[in-house]
C-alpha cells in the first residue's frame, strides 16, 4: 500500500513538472503601446491566455519545444512566433490591419406625420441634428 501511494504521488508530480510557462509582451509596432486584451495561443492547441493592462501575457503549456505561438488582436494582423525554449524573450509587435469598403450607400425616405403618430418608435433626424451628433463619423 505504501508503494502504491508513492507511485501515485510520483505520477502527479511528474505531470506537474512537465508544464512550461512562457512569458512575453504584445505591443503595437507603430506606437510601442501595449495591446490590452490581445490573444496568445499555442498553435494547434487550446492552450493560451490574454494580455493584461501592460500587454504582458503568461501561457502555461504542456507542449514540447520548439512550439509556435500565435498572437491576435482585433484590427491588427495575426503574428506567429517560434519559441525554442522557456527562457526565450517572447515579444510580439503587431501591425495594424485595415479593411476598406468600395461603396457606402445611404438611403433615406421621408417620414410622414401619420407614421410618427404610430405606437412604434420612429426617430427622424434632419441635417442639423446629424451635425450636432457627438460622433467623429458625421461630416
Amino acid at each position: 500500500m505504501k508503494y502504491f501511494f508513492s507511485f501515485v504521488l510520483f505520477l502527479i508530480s511528474s505531470s506537474v513538472f512537465s508544464q512550461t510557462t512562457l512569458k512575453g509582451q504584445i505591443l503595437d509596432v507603430l506606437t510601442g503601446d501595449p495591446l490590452i486584451g490581445a490573444n496568445v495561443i499555442v498553435q494547434g492547441t487550446t492552450e493560451g491566455n490574454v494580455t493584461d493592462f501592460d500587454g504582458n501575457f503568461e501561457v502555461i503549456t504542456t507542449q514540447d519545444f520548439p512550439l509556435t505561438l500565435v498572437a491576435s488582436y482585433l484590427g491588427f494582423d495575426d503574428m506567429e512566433l517560434v519559441v525554442n525554449d522557456a527562457s526565450q524573450n517572447v515579444m510580439f509587435k503587431l501591425s495594424e490591419n485595415s479593411v476598406t469598403v468600395d461603396v457606402v450607400e445611404v438611403k433615406a425616405s421621408r417620414v410622414s406625420d401619420e407614421v410618427k403618430k404610430s405606437p412604434l418608435t420612429v426617430e427622424a433626424l434632419d441635417a442639423i441634428a446629424i451635425k450636432e451628433t457627438p460622433s467623429p463619423d458625421f461630416y
